[in-house]
């Protein structure tokens, strides 16, 4: 069961950064060149992230993982609150398939959770962290897609900044890095009114010129 948890805890990592749009894939890393006889720096490692889920019930059967009820899930920056969160694990070895979260699905950037609490932290958005409401949100690892469904009654909406866009259906390819809105789109978002623009900063004055020598 301990295991599973921590399976799980991985595997709602990757799908809350990808819906909320955040999915980078990590840079290449570039090694130094060799110096002969230079003694070879080694990075320290990078402190463990803390993870946090509350759900009023959890259940947990051959890589196939239940959060019922009032569910929360937070991982860096990124929050997820939802009626209930399912997520499928490949058991052999140990990588996300599948996740899905329905009913009143909340994605945030928050505060990362700077220490172990049993309490769930209040909802405190940043203001200019990325958002997103709606019905069901599916995510599917083998393919990076992120899909977000509403209903007749609520359309999803994703929020970036004071810009926000609205569609019966909104697709994100985090492989290709498309968006794709579809249904009744709207679109609304804040353009800087003319003077506005930042001045370019000021050139620096040349030194002047050695003046030629008098005949």
């Amino acid at each position: 069961m301990v295991r599973g948890i921590a399976v799980l805890a991985a595997a709602l990592a990757i799908a809350a950064a990808s819906l909320a749009g955040e999915e980078k894939a990590p840079p290449p890393e570039q090694k130094a060149p060799d110096k002969k006889g230079a003694p070879k720096e080694k990075k320290p490692p990078k402190p463990p992230e803390l993870f946090g889920m509350w759900a009023d019930k959890m259940r947990s059967t051959q890589g196939h993982h239940e959060a019922t009820g009032n569910a929360t899930i937070i991982k860096g920056d990124m929050r997820i609150d939802a009626d209930n969160v399912v997520v499928d694990i490949d058991e052999k070895t140990n990588e996300f398939k599948k996740m899905t979260a329905t009913g009143n699905v909340r994605v945030n950037t928050v505060e990362p959770i700077s220490q172990r609490t049993t309490d769930r932290p209040p909802l405190k958005p940043l203001p200019e962290g990325r958002s997103a409401l709606c019905d069901k949100a599916t995510y599917d690892a083998a393919t990076g897609i992120v899909v977000l469904h509403g209903t007749p009654e609520a359309q999803p909406v994703v929020r970036f900044g004071k810009n926000e866009v609205r569609a019966d259906l909104i697709t994100h390819d985090g492989k290709k890095g498309v968006v794709t809105c579809e249904g009744n789109v709207v679109l609304t978002a804040l353009l800087p009114v003319k003077g506005d623009e930042k001045a370019p900063p000021p050139k620096k004055a040349e030194p002047p010129k050695d003046a030629p020598p008098a005949k």
